[in-house]
C-alpha cells in the first residue's frame, strides 16, 4: 500500500525540523515511486544520497530526483484506474526554481504538487493489478482500449470465492446472470460476475470483503455493503451496512440493515460517491 501523506503536516514537520523529516519521507516515497512503476524498468536511488550530491551541485541534483519521480509517476497512470497525476517534474521545477523570487512560496507549491502526485496512487496501488508497460504511445493507446484492470480479491474469503485462472493477474468468476460494473473510484473500468444466490461484499475490511477499498477511505465502512444477484426476480438484493450510507444515483439513501430489492440498471455511490458501481 502507498501512504497518503497530509501535505500541510509534513511542510510543518519539515520546517520545524529544518528539512531532515523531508529527507526521510522523501527516501520513503523513492521506494513507493519505484513499486509504483516497476515496469517502466528504470529505478530511483535513495533520495538522501541525491541530496549529498546536491551539496556539490548546488542543490541540481535533488531538483532532477523528484522531477524523475514525477515524470514517472505521470507516465505510469495510465495503468491504474482513476489515478490522475495533475502535474508534471517540469512543472516542479519551474516552480522551485522561479518560485524562489516569491519569499519561498514557489518552494512550497513545488512540495504540495510533488506529494499530491504520490498520493494520486494511495487509493489505488496494491488493490488491483496494473495495465501493461508501454513508452510507445500508440501501444500504449491500444493496451487501453484492450485491458481490463482487476480488483485484486481476498480469496481466503469464502462467502463468495472467485476462481483463479493460471495466469494470477486476472481474475474470473463463476458463470452467472449478473454482473457489478464499476463507474468511478479506485476499480472504475473492472467488472465482476454474480453468480445466483452468493453475496459480493465491498468494504476496507479484507478479511470480509471481496472489493477490499483502500484504509485512506475513511468514509467507508469495513463492511459498507452486500450485494446478491437473484436469478429467480433476474434482479438484485442490496444491503447497506454502513455509517455513511449508501446511495442511489437519485440520492436516495439506502435504508440501513435492510435488504432491498433493485433492478438491472441501478446505480450506487458509497458515502461521498468516490466509488460508486452498477448493477447489469
Amino acid at each position: 500500500m502507498i501512504k497518503k501523506r497530509d501535505i500541510f503536516l509534513f511542510i510543518l514537520f519539515n520546517i520545524l525540523t529544518l528539512g531532515i523529516y523531508g529527507i526521510v519521507v522523501y527516501c520513503f516515497i523513492g521506494k513507493e515511486v519505484n513499486k509504483i512503476c516497476e515496469a517502466d524498468g528504470k529505478n530511483q536511488m535513495l533520495y538522501i544520497f541525491a541530496w549529498l550530491l546536491g551539496l556539490v551541485t548546488l542543490g541540481i541534483f535533488p531538483l532532477i530526483w523528484i522531477k524523475t519521480c514525477m515524470d514517472r509517476l505521470e507516465d505510469n497512470a495510465y495503468r491504474y484506474p482513476g489515478v490522475n497525476v495533475k502535474h508534471s517534474g517540469t512543472e516542479y521545477v519551474l516552480w522551485a526554481l522561479f518560485g524562489s523570487f516569491l519569499a519561498g512560496a514557489g518552494y512550497i507549491v513545488a512540495t504540495v504538487y510533488f506529494l499530491q502526485s504520490i498520493n494520486a496512487y494511495a487509493d489505488v496501488y496494491g488493490l488491483v493489478t496494473p495495465l501493461e508497460y508501454s513508452s510507445n504511445p500508440v501501444e500504449r493507446l491500444e493496451i487501453m482500449k484492450q485491458g481490463t484492470i482487476t480488483p485484486l480479491h481476498n480469496n481466503n474469503f469464502t462467502g463468495y470465492a472467485p476462481a483463479l485462472s493460471d495466469d494470477i493477474s486476472t481474475v474470473s468468476y463463476l458463470p452467472s446472470a449478473g454482473k457489478i460494473v464499476w463507474t468511478n473510484g479506485t476499480y472504475r473500468g473492472a467488472e465482476a460476475d454474480l453468480k445466483d444466490g452468493l453475496p459480493l461484499t465491498i468494504g476496507r475490511d479484507p478479511k470480509r470483503c471481496n472489493f477490499v477499498l483502500a484504509d485512506s477511505l475513511v468514509k467507508i465502512s469495513g463492511v459498507h455493503v452486500t450485494v446478491c444477484y437473484i436469478a429467480a426476480t433476474d434482479s438484485f438484493n442490496v444491503t447497506d451496512n454502513s455509517k455513511n450510507g449508501t446511495f442511489l444515483a437519485d440520492g436516495t439513501r439506502l435504508p440501513f440493515a435492510q435488504t432491498v430489492s433493485y433492478p438491472r440498471g441501478t446505480e450506487f455511490r458509497l458515502a461521498d460517491g468516490e466509488n460508486a458501481f452498477r448493477l447489469e
